[in-house]
């Protein structure tokens, strides 16, 4: 399985930004979110039946 790529986070980022109103202060809830969603996605599509192995997020500082 492949990791999201830098662009369709920041793309995800983005969106997700603009459906919660534009605020300040929250790139990395984004960012996780973003990844996460991104990467149960690709879960989904590979192994719709459930049997995808779990993704750790990577905590950064």
């Amino acid at each position: 399985m492949s990791e999201p790529t830098r662009e369709q986070i920041q793309r995800r980022m983005d969106e997700l930004w603009q459906q919660a109103g534009f605020p300040n202060g929250r790139d990395k809830e984004f960012e996780h979110q973003a990844e996460q969603e991104l990467r149960d996605q690709e879960c989904s599509i590979r192994a719709p039946h459930g049997k995808c192995r779990p993704w750790r997020i990577r905590e950064t500082d």
